[in-house]
């Protein structure tokens, strides 16, 4: 899994990826280390003084692949797009 941030002007990411710590998982190709279910990734935001008040776009670019006990799908990118409300 990899996780690319798409931040507007005024914003930036603070330290690095908070992780869950995935499991070992049987697939097609033997054992590894994978999700199963819904996962949580968290990343610190910092919003620069004098950043007017309301809305900001966040794109989070997410690249996975997905496997069952027969077969890993190709690698695949999604953007997941999010606001974060400025209220001070």
């Amino acid at each position: 899994t990899r996780l690319k941030l798409e931040l507007p002007a005024g914003v930036a990411a603070e330290g690095e990826w908070v992780l869950p710590r995935p499991s070992m998982l049987d697939g097609p190709t033997g054992r590894g280390p994978g999700y199963n279910g819904d996962v949580t990734f968290l990343r610190q935001l910092r919003i620069a003084k004098g950043q007017p008040l309301g809305e900001l776009p966040i794109a989070i670019r997410v690249s996975y692949q997905a496997c069952d006990d027969t077969i890993c799908t190709r690698p695949e990118p999604i953007t997941l797009r999010v606001a974060v409300e400025v209220i001070e």
